[in-house]
């Protein structure tokens, strides 16, 4: 949530509704996606920017200035990736036997929403400073697919599914200070608790070719993630807009669970919790009060 969802306008302050736009330049990085190795070097995903989008509505109440808005956050990434040579599997089963692959292919998926809640006032002891509340929603889901060329020609087939749904507290905090004329600086920090159920859902066999033995693993469970974010920004105001610009970060700990089978003569062993789901990148918007 920027400054402009939570601070009231410096250029309009008495009217009593806003409504904001802004555009996300955001870069998506994964934890435990490695593709494979080769030549010691660990190969991953090729992470890239994508553009999403970012909604607000908030009202002003009469009473004590408090305010009290909806904010919704649509971002999707994707990424395919080909490894023309010869690489070491990292990803299938123990079981399946698979030491060398001649190519590698891979594509990966996100598509993550929240909604929040929210209800801000400007603190009594420094007005600069804002904190606010909200309860948040999000999903957030995942999904993998690798394919293995083996020396024989096979094709091993890995397809994954992560998906989470949750809801929780937020708590944050904004700091705006003014630089020149309509110009200020704001910095922004915020932590979410949210209880949700994790759905995962692996599969793996040979392409095209289910007598070959298929392994699938199956997970449904309910835990509680924490979400932090932070922004550093600028905002410029004129009239009843406001111009804003800002890096921000968004850390998704725990986001990442499937599992990985570590043991042949242990087939059921594996390693969970595979990493963290990492946000960070540009947004620019205009907000507008009326």
């Amino acid at each position: 949530m920027s400054h402009a969802a939570i601070l009231e306008s410096p250029s309009c302050p008495t009217v009593p509704f806003e409504v904001k736009c802004d555009l996300l330049y955001w870069q998506a990085r994964e934890d435990g996606t490695a593709i494979a190795l080769n030549e010691g070097e660990v190969l991953y995903p090729d992470f890239d920017y994508h553009l999403g989008v970012r909604l607000l509505g908030a009202w002003q109440m009469s009473h004590d200035a408090w305010r009290v808005g909806v904010q919704l956050t649509h971002f999707h990434a994707r990424t395919t990736d080909n490894f023309p040579f010869a690489v070491v599997p990292t990803q299938p089963h123990p079981l399946r036997g698979i030491n060398l692959a001649t190519e590698a292919f891979s594509r990966w998926r996100l598509h993550l929403g929240f909604v929040d809640l929210f209800l801000a006032r400007t603190a009594f002891y420094a007005p600069c400073i804002t904190p606010f509340i909200a309860v948040r929603f999000a999903g957030v889901r995942f999904k993998t697919r690798v394919e293995y060329t083996l020396p024989s020609g096979k094709v091993e087939d890995l397809s994954n599914k992560n998906k989470f749904w949750g809801i929780g507290p937020q708590f944050g905090l904004v700091i705006e200070q003014a630089l020149w004329r309509s110009l200020s600086l704001y910095a922004k920090g915020d932590l979410s608790l949210l209880l949700g159920s994790f759905y995962i859902h692996q599969d793996e066999q040979e392409k095209n070719n289910k007598k070959a033995g298929r392994m699938k693993f199956l997970d449904e469970k309910t835990e509680m993630r924490a979400v932090g974010e932070m922004a550093l920004g600028l905002c410029w105001s004129f009239s009843c807009f406001d111009i804003h610009a800002a890096w921000e970060l968004t850390q998704l700990f725990g986001q990442n669970q499937m599992v990985q089978f570590v043991d042949a003569e242990t087939p059921g062993l594996f390693l969970s919790n595979l990493g963290d789901l990492t946000l960070q990148g540009w947004t620019v918007g205009l907000s507008y009060c009326f």
